[in-house]
C-alpha cells in the first residue's frame, strides 16, 4: 500500500473532518475500503495521537542551525532512516512534508510559481482537495519538457495543484529548451511575454533542484549531443528550472544555441517564500552552494541530506 495515501487520507479524516463517504469519493474507493485503509494507517505508525509527520529534537536543532548559518527563513527536515537511500522513497518523504505544510500558505498569495521535478509531481498528485475557492494563480515557472516523463510535464503540476486548492491556472505550451534557429511565432512571444509579466510579481515559489548526476534526465530527448557535451564540460554542479550553476553558485551560460523558456533563477530571490523541495545524497553539495546563492530561502528535504550539510558546512571551519 502507498504511504502517501495512507497518509492523505488520514490527513482527511482526522484534521480536515472529512468523513469517510466523502473521502471514498475523493479517492475513487468504497466507504469499507476506507475504514480498514485508516486501520492500516494506524497500524503503519502514521495516526498517532494526531496526523503528523515525526519530528525529532535532533532535526529541530539541525533545522535551526542550518537556517542560521545559511541565513534561511525556515528549514524542514523529514526524518528518514539512514538505510534509505533510493530516490523514490527519498522523494516520497519530501513530498509528504510538502503536502503538509505548502496548501494554507499558497492560498495566502495572489501569484505562486511552480517548477517542476520528480518530487514536484509527486506533490501535485498526493495533494488533498480543499473546500472554498481562493484568489491565488498559480503559474508555470518553466516550459515543458520529457517526451515521455510525467515528471516534467509543468502544465499536469499546475493543473493539479491549482484544482485542488480552487484557484486559478496559467499554462503554457513552449517547450522549455528550444533551438535558437527556430524563431518563436508570434503567439509565443505573446505568451512568454505574458508568463513574465506573471513571473515579475511572484509572491511564493516552489521548486526542485537537480544535480550533476541528475540534471540531462530530462534533456536527453530535448537537445543535441552536442549541447549535451557542453553541459557536461561546463563544470555544472546544479540546476535549477532549466538554468545550470557552478560550485560558487555562478549561474553557468549555455544560451548560444538555445533559448530557455523559464523564469530566471534571480528573480527567485525576490519572492516572500522561495522554496526548495530537494534530497538525496548527490544533491547536498547543489543545496549547500545554491543556499549560500540565495536561490532560496526556505528549504524541505530528508534528515540524511541535512546531515551531510551539516557535515560539509563544519568541515570547512
Amino acid at each position: 500500500m502507498d504511504i502517501i495515501q495512507l497518509y492523505r487520507i488520514a490527513k482527511m479524516y482526522f484534521l480536515d473532518g472529512m468523513r469517510q463517504g466523502d473521502i471514498a469519493a475523493v479517492e475513487n474507493l468504497s466507504r469499507s475500503q476506507i475504514s480498514r485503509l485508516l486501520s492500516k494507517a494506524r497500524e503503519q505508525g502514521i495516526v498517532q495521537v494526531d496526523v503528523s509527520l515525526p519530528a525529532t529534537m535532533e532535526t529541530d536543532e539541525l533545522s535551526m542551525f542550518l537556517e542560521n548559518v545559511l541565513s534561511l527563513d525556515h528549514v524542514r527536515i523529514v526524518s528518514v532512516p539512514a538505510n534509505i537511500t533510493a530516490a523514490e522513497k527519498i522523494n516520497e518523504s519530501i513530498a509528504i512534508a510538502a503536502v503538509d505544510y505548502l496548501p494554507a500558505l499558497m492560498r495566502r498569495y495572489q501569484t505562486v510559481g511552480l517548477g517542476w521535478g520528480r518530487t514536484m509531481y509527486q506533490m501535485s498528485t498526493n495533494m488533498s482537495y480543499h473546500i472554498g475557492d481562493c484568489e491565488t494563480t498559480f503559474v508555470p515557472l518553466v516550459g515543458s519538457a520529457g517526451f515521455s516523463n510525467p515528471n516534467f510535464q509543468i502544465n499536469f503540476i499546475i493543473d493539479r495543484v491549482a484544482r485542488k486548492l480552487k484557484g486559478r491556472y496559467v499554462f503554457t505550451n513552449i517547450s522549455a529548451i528550444q533551438e535558437n534557429s527556430v524563431p518563436f511565432s508570434r503567439i509565443e512571444t505573446k505568451q512568454i511575454y505574458l508568463l513574465q509579466q506573471y513571473w515579475d510579481k511572484l509572491d511564493m515559489v516552489v521548486f526542485g533542484l537537480g544535480s550533476k548526476n541528475n540534471s540531462d534526465i530530462y534533456l536527453d530527448r530535448e537537445v543535441t549531443d552536442e549541447y549535451m557535451g557542453k553541459v557536461r564540460e561546463a563544470n555544472v554542479l546544479g540546476e535549477i528550472l532549466t538554468q545550470f550553476f557552478d560550485q560558487e553558485g555562478k549561474v553557468i551560460g549555455l544560451n548560444s544555441e538555445y533559448n530557455h523558456t523559464a523564469c530566471n533563477i534571480q528573480k527567485l530571490k525576490k519572492a516572500k517564500h522561495s522554496i526548495c523541495l530537494a534530497g538525496g545524497k548527490e544533491k547536498a553539495e547543489p543545496l549547500l552552494v545554491a543556499a549560500r546563492a540565495g536561490f532560496f530561502n526556505e528549504l524541505i528535504t530528508d534528515s540524511n541530506t541535512a546531515q551531510l550539510i551539516y557535515k560539509m558546512i563544519r568541515r570547512e571551519e
